[in-house]
């Protein structure tokens, strides 16, 4: 049998072969268009879960460091007496800084570029805080948390401003930033922000407040 006699013979069959293959191969490759899109969309969406998840734990964080508790009287300024609850006493200070820490390293892979610039900002100023409350009688805590009330405020005013920046301007953004590359602002933004602050300005009052004074 002859090329042309075979063609002739079997081109209905091998026509109809021919389609379902090219069947079969859209069909495939439709499917698997089609999977990985809703790959993509399953992680788009976790991921985005993940942000939502990790800048409200920073909102609540930056909530609980405002909190303030009346001392009674007024202050040098004529205003209530108050401190932050998180240093009414040591335990409530060790407590909250361990809260602090659980929740920048649960949060910070999820956190943009500015926001965790301000959180590594008062991260700095805790530590240098709590290396000071050493030499602070538990009595005194409550007196250093009304020198440096304000602080908290601020601090937790620009905190929550830049969470809620990422709800307002930032949802869709899904890039994930390198952390070790961009994590904490330049060495002269972080003194000259630090120096600012009461607990440095106002750094003799403290002093009269420790055990060494």
């Amino acid at each position: 049998m002859t090329l042309e006699e075979f063609l002739t013979e079997y081109s209905t069959a091998l026509f109809t072969l021919v389609g379902v293959l090219l069947g079969a191969l859209a069909s495939f490759m439709t499917s698997s268009f089609m999977a990985k899109k809703e790959t993509r969309l399953k992680l788009r969406e976790k991921i985005l879960d993940r942000r939502i998840g990790a800048h409200e734990q920073i909102v609540d964080l930056s909530h609980s460091m405002r909190v303030m508790i009346p001392l009674g009287g007024l202050d040098a300024d004529g205003e209530l007496a108050r401190t932050p609850g998180i240093l009414t006493s040591e335990d409530a200070f060790d407590k909250w800084f361990g809260y602090f820490h659980k929740v920048m390293t649960s949060t910070s892979i999820w956190l943009g570029t500015s926001l965790m610039h301000e959180l590594y900002l008062f991260q700095d100023y805790l530590i240098n805080l709590k290396e000071f409350l050493r030499q602070v009688p538990a009595e005194n805590y409550p007196k250093v948390g009304q020198v440096v009330r304000l602080d908290f405020v601020h601090f937790s005013e620009s905190v929550e401003k830049l969470a809620f920046n990422f709800f307002t301007n930032d949802l869709e953004n899904l890039r994930i930033g390198d952390l070790p590359k961009w994590h904490k602002y330049p060495l002269k933004e972080t003194e000259k922000r630090l120096q600012n602050t009461n607990f440095v300005k106002r750094n003799g009052e403290l002093r009269a407040l420790t055990r060494t004074k």
